[in-house]
């Protein structure tokens, strides 16, 4: 089931990122910036698919691609004490996305994919300016809760999930930044032996996930447009 709240509408603003603050500093104030600080430095630009773009990761998410195969569209990275999860992934760009803001619909669709028992979406940034590389695209998040079966396990986590997604009017395709936080490990789910606690409880903390995938969606950077191929 999906519990879809109104989005929380907001006029467009100076800054591409203007409206994201207000969702992602989680009204955490000197405290968050002190957060977004820290994810920051610890932080190193990351090249994707091949250079053509980056993004800054903290060193304890690896590459997935060096221990099995990932579709050539994503560039996945997960850290395995705290079960959390980094994918940007090129996607087709749906125009009709029946009214909702293009992140709302690719998180709906994530659930989907990721057999979602649960689904609730907490808030929804409408699309505001985005600048990359002298193109004028747009960027918009969703923030909600999966609750999902591992390896199709009896017993399900609860998952946060954040979403960005980056739209240029001459791109046919979609950009995705998702990551995926647990909220809540079933003591049943194999998640449970496989995680640090330590390391669970300090980086899955909403103020420190929210910092992190914020400064996260700041460092990216899209180097050579011809990835996406021919103008649409």
């Amino acid at each position: 089931s999906i519990d879809q709240d109104s989005p929380k509408k907001s006029s467009t603003s100076e800054s591409s990122f203007a409206l994201a603050d207000n969702w992602l500093r989680a009204r955490g104030g000197p405290a968050f910036l002190a957060l977004l600080r820290e994810h920051t430095e610890m932080s190193v630009q990351r090249a994707l698919y091949g250079g053509a773009m980056s993004m800054a990761v903290e060193p304890r998410f690896a590459d997935v691609s060096e221990l099995r195969q990932v579709p050539d569209h994503q560039e996945v990275m997960v850290d395995p004490l705290s079960e959390q999860s980094v994918i940007v992934e090129i996607v087709e760009l749906v125009a009709d996305t029946a009214g909702a803001a293009p992140a709302q619909f690719h998180f709906i669709e994530l659930a989907k994919a990721n057999a979602s028992i649960e689904t609730s979406i907490d808030e929804v940034v409408a699309p505001a300016e985005y600048v990359q590389g002298g193109h004028t695209g747009s960027i918009s998040f969703c923030l909600g809760r999966q609750r999902v079966q591992k390896f199709n396990e009896q017993s399900a986590n609860e998952i946060h999930v954040f979403v960005a997604c980056i739209r240029f009017a001459h791109v046919s395709s979609d950009v995705l930044i998702s990551m995926n936080s647990p909220l809540f490990i079933n003591p049943a789910s194999s998640s449970a032996e496989a995680v640090d606690a330590a390391q669970l409880a300090q980086h899955t903390a909403h103020a420190h996930v929210a910092a992190l995938f914020r400064a996260m969606v700041t460092s990216f950077a899209i180097h050579d447009f011809g990835l996406f191929g021919p103008p649409a």
